[in-house]
């Protein structure tokens, strides 16, 4: 998907069924060594950004969890997410696996606790997981509360709250093409691990399924991911890239979420810039025709004694009721369409951002207002 000046590149593996065997069995820590070295060249690239963002669910057992956090929700098979397993239910969670890379991809901040520290992406045995929850856990759970359950092995891990998301966290499913919201999920660091476990590799195996943002073009970024394919040795391997807006059907889904990017915030200031000259320009166009329209009477009243200050304060006082009926109706509109309190605040400076300019644009044209055919010579 492409948006402004960066591409978004899916990443995935579609090892052999022999390879995966020979990586998965004992023999396969030379698989594992090239595979990490080739997801550690990628995390740390400084040409393109690879972005962690695994969709694996945790099998909570402890405490229990509401419908609208299981993995099978939204297509209403909430209870396919809910099994009993040795003597426990399991409540298969909403989760994902992030890297570093995820939360400055998408802007996402917290709106209490503490984010991941590097560490945190170094799986210890026998520590709990520091894991951050979607905005609608804050119903349910406070911070430091400890969840119990199993993520990629059988082994029961802890799980302990350390941040809640904002409400307006987003992320790129690549399943779905879209963007989803992250109020329903549990967001767990990326684990690294000191030793190819069987935990290890399939996690390891999921962690190289990302998403790379580059800004370089198609042709470039190809070029760099096969070069750290090369220098991992790694070629070999079916790890691939793929630039998913070539099997789409052309929508951009980053319409939609265009205020979550930087990039579009910088877009947008400088509509506003645009909007706030041309708006001024129009308004001093519709002043300096009112005034000139009235320039008799103005040249009347001038010779019964009013000043330029006057038939400034008459112009100023006509372009403060043209601005406000605009503001009025604009943040009627604002409202009725569920606006957040930034957009109408946005409003009103530029309101007043257009009044100052429209003013001091007023101001030069009445200084210098043509009167002497009325009011000078022989009158």
């Amino acid at each position: 998907e492409t948006y402004g000046n960066i591409t978004l590149y899916r990443t995935g593996e579609a090892l052999s069924d022999s390879v995966y065997q020979s990586y998965m069995g004992k023999d396969g820590a030379g698989i594992y060594d090239r595979l990490y070295a080739l997801e550690e060249s990628l995390r740390n690239a400084t040409d393109i950004m690879f972005v962690e963002n695994t969709v694996q669910p945790i099998e909570i057992v402890k405490p229990s969890i509401p419908d609208l956090f299981l993995d099978s929700y939204e297509m209403g098979d909430a209870d396919f997410s809910v099994q009993e397993y040795r003597n426990e239910t399991r409540y298969l969670t909403k989760a994902l696996q992030v890297s570093q890379s995820f939360f400055e991809a998408f802007q996402i901040q917290l709106s209490s606790g503490q984010p991941f520290q590097e560490d945190d992406y170094l799986y210890v045995e026998d520590r709990p997981i520091p894991v951050l929850l979607g905005a609608e856990y804050a119903e349910i759970f406070q911070l430091g509360a400890v969840l119990e359950g199993y993520y990629l092995s059988e082994e029961k891990l802890k799980f302990q709250v350390q941040g809640f998301l904002q409400e307006d966290a987003f992320f790129y499913m690549s399943g779905v093409n879209d963007m989803v919201s992250c109020g329903r999920y549990i967001v767990m660091p990326a684990f690294s691990f000191e030793t190819p476990t069987a935990q290890a590799k399939m996690a390891l195996l999921q962690k190289l399924c990302g998403i790379v943002f580059s800004s370089c073009g198609y042709e470039e970024t190809i070029t760099a991911f096969e070069a750290y394919k090369h220098a991992a040795k790694a070629e070999r391997l079916n790890i691939y890239i793929t630039y998913p807006k070539a099997a789409g059907d052309g929508t951009s889904i980053f319409e939609k979420y265009a205020a979550m990017t930087k990039e579009v915030v910088r877009q947008f200031l400088i509509m506003v810039l645009i909007v706030m000259l041309f708006g001024s320009i129009a308004v001093a166009v519709t002043i300096r025709g009112m005034l000139r329209d009235n320039r008799q009477m103005f040249g009347v009243e001038m010779l019964c004694g009013a000043s330029k200050q006057d038939v400034f304060a008459a112009a100023i006082l006509f372009l403060a009721s043209l601005l406000l009926c605009g503001d009025v109706l604009c943040s009627l509109l604002l409202l009725i369409g569920g606006a957040t309190v930034h957009a109408l605040l946005l409003v009103q400076l530029m309101t007043a951002g257009i009044f100052f300019l429209t003013g001091a644009i007023t101001a030069v044209f009445v200084a210098n207002m043509p009167l002497h055919d009325i009011i000078g010579g022989n009158e």
